[in-house]
């Protein structure tokens, strides 16, 4: 993130007296609003319908992966009335490029804090999926973020500000996500950092949640920067998001999502210690304790948890020796473990192995990623480099840079006929970069082989040689 640097400042610092450059409509979201005269992307700012140049504001940087601005902001506004909170919001679509996303996003926060005064405690960013990276990958780059909310992704470097210059982490991720076991590996090395980062689940594979869950557990975050502050809560405003979480939890038990429920009325009653009587909440948790679902539901979890800690332990050893040793005799063994696991993703009729599948087929990208890494340091030999990426074929048959790196590795060994296959295998499996074949590393002596313009024929209808 070099270039990023040319961005660094600090959030408490030049922001301005007066709405300068912008027409505001108050208690609306107004959008297309431009960045700056050198970014051509827009995004969407909502002030309060009392808005007051003069006040300085809690301010909510909300990254959404579509760049659908105004309905992420929407999610918040309802719930957050009263808070005197603006949002702005991103209205371009972000992209595997993390560097230009954070680029982009430290712009638009540099053109809110040029023109609206914002309460120096109580800066956050949040964000879903890219938006969540962004969010994230953002609090390293630019100091003066209270808080961070990450949903279903996160950008994670073991290099956090220190002390009260370090953000308070919280995540939320799908109980179906692909990211589960990801999201969990991260936030237990936030939470052995800080006590305050914690992650919460929710159900679903990883949209975002339902808007009154989702800024409840804004408004947990929100209370713990308060808390951490020194800050003291008006009792208006405490038990306004009290009524507020009680409903959500209402809600939530009565669309039967049990565990979930349970979970976040547990979570409240750290967030309202000390400042409201907790027997409503633990009126509730016995409520929720109580019905028949939740039983059922507790019971499940308690006797499937084993089976999946199990499996993930399998997979997570498997893949291990696998590619220590080049183990060329198992992948027959991975193939028809992705096949099950893909079968059971896709079967709606037992949710609960559906969901388990996911998170393990997340599992085991989530792996891949760290042993890439690990493989770009030139650790390994050819066998094992060759081995492990046959092996990410066969996890994703469409990764079609794995597919390259065989066919480049193999031709360079001399093993034609391997090259070949994996040739005849990547186009099956939906490659249709023409020109692209003719440029992987190392094969220039098979262009001109009559087997290898015999394989791109077929699937073309034309070869170059």
């Amino acid at each position: 993130m070099r270039y990023i640097l040319l961005l660094l400042f600090s959030l408490g610092i030049g922001q301005a007296s007066v709405a300068q450059a912008l027409k505001l409509t108050k208690g609306v979201v107004n959008e297309n609003i431009s960045i700056n005269d050198s970014i051509k992307e827009t995004f969407a700012l909502y002030v309060p319908k009392d808005f007051d140049p003069n006040t300085n504001y809690k301010t909510l940087f909300l990254l959404d992966p579509d760049g659908n601005g105004a309905r992420a902001s929407k999610l918040f506004i309802s719930d957050m009335a009263g808070d005197d909170f603006i949002i702005a919001s991103n209205e371009w679509k972000l992209g595997e490029d993390l560097e230009l996303n954070v680029a982009n996003a430290a712009a638009m926060v540099q053109r809110v804090a040029s023109n609206i005064r914002m309460n120096s405690s109580h800066i956050y960013a949040a964000g879903l999926k890219q938006g969540a990276t962004t969010a994230s990958a953002l609090s390293y780059v630019l100091s003066g973020f209270a808080g961070i909310l990450a949903i279903d992704d996160i950008f994670y470097r073991n290099e956090l500000r220190k002390g009260p210059e370090q953000p308070i982490f919280m995540g939320l991720v799908g109980d179906a996500s692909a990211n589960y076991y990801k999201m969990y590996g991260i936030f237990d090395a936030l939470k052995a950092k800080n006590k305050a980062n914690s992650l919460f689940e929710y159900e679903g594979e990883g949209e975002w949640p339902q808007s009154s869950y989702l800024s409840a557990m804004f408004g947990t975050l929100y209370f713990r920067a308060a808390e951490r502050a020194g800050e003291e809560l008006n009792d208006t405003l405490v038990r306004r998001h009290f009524v507020r979480d009680s409903i959500t939890a209402e809600m939530l038990a009565r669309k039967q999502e049990f565990l979930v429920a349970y979970d976040f009325i547990d979570a409240l009653k750290d967030k309202y210690r000390g400042k409201i009587k907790l027997k409503p909440l633990r009126q509730q948790i016995r409520k929720v304790r109580g019905e028949r679902g939740y039983a059922a539901a507790r019971r499940r979890e308690n006797r499937n948890s084993e089976d999946e800690l199990f499996l993930k332990e399998d997979l997570n050893y498997f893949l291990e020796q696998d590619i220590a040793t080049a183990s060329f005799e198992n992948l027959g063994y991975w193939d028809e473990r992705i096949q099950e696991l893909d079968t059971a993703a896709g079967n709606t009729a037992k949710p609960y192995e559906q969901k388990v599948a996911r998170r393990m087929l997340g599992l085991l990208d989530s792996s891949l990623e760290a042993y890439d890494a690990a493989f770009a340091s030139g650790a390994f030999n050819l066998e094992q480099v060759i081995f492990y990426n046959v092996l990410k074929t066969v996890i994703d048959r469409k990764d079609y840079e794995a597919y390259k790196k065989v066919i480049s590795l193999t031709a360079k060994d001399n093993d034609d006929k391997t090259a070949y296959f994996y040739l005849d295998k990547m186009l099956k499996n939906g490659y249709k970069d023409y020109e692209a074949l003719y440029e992987i590393p190392d094969t220039e002596v098979l262009h001109i082989s009559e087997e290898f313009n015999k394989i791109v024929e077929e699937y073309f209808g034309k070869s170059k040689f």
